[in-house]
């Protein structure tokens, strides 16, 4: 027999409701033959609030030489706001964009409706972009045949769902590959594999092809190990408006605090810093660097309780166990729940499971384990299991 007790994990990114944190965007790149009286702009994104996102800007600056630039600001047809500097000389330079952020994890009680037409101000949303090819066979097969019901809300949760399942997150050396590239809808469809933009690539093919608005967001996260880039979705509901969700962390009609929010955009390949110069002049930059976050503070979410028993479970075959999860806010929410795997030894038939409730209402979600152990009749095997949510 196994005995095993669940212990609360110290920090996983689903479980985090509040942040406050200091980040630092940087970059870095070089500019050769320009000439005297001519220049080279340089754009990237910069923080900007948002109904879940207060900013308070400590440094936006470019040096280059011994010289310092201060930007000016701009914004793009989305609205998003980027930096914008100036540069009149040759050599190295180095950017950095630092503020202190709060992030608030929105869970609006949504209403569910049939889907049906949209304001005109967000049809570009609806439609097909260079990554998201959402009028595709491939994509309209899919879509048609994984998404049957006309409820916004199930749609949405099983496109996140489905997504977060079907893709397998690339890791070693799939992942510098996948990082470094943006991969359209339809390669992770064909290839079952990626990184956060083919997750949400995908995703929103689903969803435009379904008829929902669907932007791309993108910003800065933490996966459990490390902060880094990341990508996730917003899908427009017709009396809420933008709702974030992100097939990559499970987690539809909302994001954990997280998410760092520095734009969004009909296509992903939007998002991409650039400069403008003049002929005959060479500029190289880097801005996908990873971002430095130093956390202030964290909350976690109290919008759900996990209540367990510990358990013993019989070797060598398939164990259930059973976890209680209670709605504690005033309206509809699908709670998604992960198993942190603590041991090879251990087989599960799924780690990432979620359930819908009611306001105030439980609910029982049930995973299967097989611990793949041969114990003589005196021994006992001892651990733990944690699970997040």
């Amino acid at each position: 027999l196994l005995g095993f007790s669940f212990a609360a994990e110290t920090f996983y990114p689903t479980t985090i409701g509040d942040l406050e944190a200091e980040v630092k965007l940087h970059g870095t790149g070089t500019i050769s033959n320009l000439k005297i009286g001519s220049n080279v702009t340089f754009e990237t994104l910069t923080f900007q609030e948002s109904e879940y996102q207060k900013i308070e800007i400590i440094k936006e600056v470019l040096t280059i030489n011994e010289t310092t630039i201060y930007p000016e600001h701009i914004f793009d047809e989305f609205g998003n706001k980027y930096v914008k500097f100036t540069i009149e000389e040759n050599g190295a330079f180095e950017y950095e964009l630092i503020a202190n952020v709060k992030t608030t994890a929105l869970l609006k009680e949504l209403s569910d409706y049939e889907i049906n037409g949209y304001p005109e101000s967000v049809e570009i949303f609806s439609k097909e972009s260079p990554t998201v090819e959402s009028s595709s066979n491939e994509i309209l097969t899919v879509t048609s045949n994984k998404l049957t019901s006309t409820s916004f809300l199930t749609s949405l949760n099983e496109t996140i769902f489905w997504v977060n399942e079907y893709v397998e997150y690339a890791s070693g050396k799939d992942f510098q590959i996948y990082y470094l590239l943006q991969k359209s809808a339809i390669d992770p469809l064909l290839s079952k594999k990626g990184v956060c933009d083919e997750f949400a690539n995908l995703a929103a093919a689903m969803l435009r092809a379904k008829g929902i608005p669907t932007r791309l967001a993108i910003g800065v996260t933490f996966d459990g190990k490390e902060w880094g880039n990341h990508a996730w979705l917003e899908v427009y509901h017709n009396q809420s408006g933008w709702i974030p969700s992100d097939p990559t962390f499970r987690e539809p009609g909302f994001v954990d605090a997280t998410h760092i929010k520095l734009g969004s955009f009909n296509d992903v390949s939007k998002s991409l810093a650039k400069a403008v110069y003049p002929q005959g002049t060479d500029v190289l930059f880097q801005a996908q660097t990873l971002p430095q976050i130093k956390i202030i503070e964290k909350k976690y979410f109290k919008h759900a309780n996990l209540v367990w028993e510990p358990k013993q479970l019989k070797t060598e075959q398939w164990n259930e166990i059973s976890i209680e999860i209670t709605n504690n806010t005033s309206g509809y929410l699908t709670i998604p729940v992960k198993i942190k795997e603590n041991y090879d030894e251990l087989l599960f038939d799924t780690k990432t499971k979620s359930i819908s409730l009611k306001s105030g209402k439980s609910g029982i979600i049930t995973f299967k384990i097989y611990p793949n152990i041969a114990l003589k009749s005196s021994e006992i095997a001892t651990g733990s299991l944690t699970f997040n949510s």
